[in-house]
């Protein structure tokens, strides 16, 4: 995993092998000794932002072996034999599962009452950190805090300013999508480069899955698993939401801004062209890998084009809901999870932790110096330009419960990008392969409909007014 999302708390002892250095507890029975696993590959990042916070609680760590390459299979495997971890920092572990371990007693839930930063901490977890949370705990933490240490971002637009400056576009962090369209075309169609050949994209993209078109996108226009019509709930992956984020995408198609080839892109063909300037923006997910492969190409170039002088995260204007944001569906993401032996004195401590963790991840400065690096500067601009993500639709506990339900939302996620790509293939034909793909996606989510309608019922869930 390219680590843009850095851990709150439970990264900041699971990245340490076993010990700290610096002052120790005077007495070797104060140290709090605790066993831990983790799967992330990129996590030892961190570690000069967490370490002294590890010694001054007085935590001591030892590393337990993890086997096999699916999490969940490896974390069940230790639980059987009776070697739980204290603490589990994971990529990939199924979220049924997880409910499951805590109704069984097998993690230990966390009192939401005993995360005092959580308003401030949380704030872009969204839909994800709801559904980790049930009857006033918490089964694990999310990870989604953007930290300026780490890679500092996930998807994100990266465009070249100096083509925008060509276009006459000085400012890039107030856009609205005339302006966002208007500064495409220009990449796609106005000789941004002055060579006198139209040989550029407005935006390019690594396949597959379209390279995070859908996440990026639908995201953005607050596209939920389920959303209202009415007063009533429809999936919404064939919602008007992800309708009016396709029809973006598609228009973006149509006037030959979006590359049509990018689901056919490896990851180096995509920097190759962003790179090369065949392409005024890029989706991407990792700023330093970007960094690494425009460094390579300017070498061979007399004169070489600095990036910080020349490629920047472009923000989002905001969708018709006046949001804009990094959506997703997090079935992926990191989770922290405590093992059932973790004491009460354990749990305030990593606690704290968290907190302090949190502010280092949030004070980043008004101003970056001249020499910040290009990934903190991205890290920056990512706080800056991407607000907290909102949807339009309520957050459904009922998925922790119901293995069908939540298999259900996986498949409208996968299958609308299935549609996505055929749309952005035939643009031409959206109103016939939209039509097909709402019938298809009601016919998916069948009698599930009615079933949420009924939970939000129970629950006193309405629409916003």
């Amino acid at each position: 995993m390219r680590y843009g999302r850095a851990g709150l708390w439970l990264l900041a002892v699971l990245l340490l092998m076993t010990g700290c250095a610096g002052v120790n507890p005077s007495d070797e029975e104060q140290w709090l000794e605790l066993t831990y696993v983790t799967n992330l590959e990129d996590a030892e990042q961190l570690i000069t932002l967490q370490e002294p916070l590890l010694e001054q609680k007085g935590i001591r760590l030892t590393r337990l072996q993890l086997e096999g390459d699916d999490p969940t299979a490896s974390l069940t495997a230790l639980m059987e034999a009776g070697e739980t971890p204290d603490l589990m920092m994971m990529e990939g572990v199924d979220i049924q599962q997880a409910a499951r371990w805590a109704q069984e007693g097998a993690i230990r839930t966390i009192p939401s009452g005993k995360l005092k930063a959580r308003q401030t901490l949380w704030e872009h977890s969204g839909s994800w950190s709801q559904a980790l949370s049930r009857e006033g705990a918490w089964i694990a933490l999310p990870v989604e805090a953007w930290n300026p240490e780490a890679d500092g971002s996930n998807m994100m637009i990266y465009c070249r300013t100096d083509w925008a400056r060509n276009l006459g576009v000085e400012d890039l962090s107030h856009l609205s999508w005339e302006d966002f369209l208007k500064l495409a075309r220009g990449y796609a169609h106005g000789d941004p480069d002055y060579n006198g050949i139209a040989d550029t994209w407005g935006l390019t993209y690594a396949g597959p899955g379209l390279g995070g078109l859908t996440q990026l996108c639908y995201g953005s226009f607050g596209v939920a698993d389920w959303t209202w019509q009415g007063d009533r709930l429809v999936p919404g992956w064939s919602g008007e939401e992800a309708k009016e984020a396709t029809q973006w995408l598609v228009q973006l198609r149509r006037e030959g801004i979006l590359d049509p080839d990018g689901a056919e892109h490896t990851r180096e063909e995509a920097l190759e062209l962003f790179c090369r300037g065949y392409a005024g923006m890029i989706l991407w997910d990792d700023p330093a890998e970007l960094e690494s492969y425009w460094r390579d190409v300017q070498a061979t170039r007399e004169k070489a084009l600095l990036i910080n002088d020349t490629v920047t995260v472009l923000a989002l204007p905001e969708n018709p809901y006046g949001v804009t944001a990094m959506g997703g569906d997090g079935e992926s993401e990191p989770l922290a999870m405590l093992g059932p032996d973790v004491s009460d004195e354990a749990l305030e401590k990593l606690l704290s932790i968290m907190e302090e963790v949190g502010k280092l991840a949030w004070q980043l400065p008004e101003n970056l110096p001249d020499d910040a690096s290009f990934t903190q500067r991205c890290a920056y601009r990512k706080r800056l330009y991407y607000r907290p993500y909102q949807e339009n639709a309520p957050s459904f506990t009922l998925a922790m419960d119901d293995v069908g339900l939540a298999q259900v939302n996986q498949q409208q996620r996968e299958k609308a990008q299935e549609a996505l790509a055929e749309l952005i293939a035939a643009p031409d034909d959206f109103d016939t392969l939209w039509s097909q793909w709402t019938a298809q996606n009601e016919a998916l989510c069948g009698g599930y409909t009615e079933q949420v309608n009924a939970w939000a019922s129970q629950q006193g869930q309405k629409p916003d007014q």
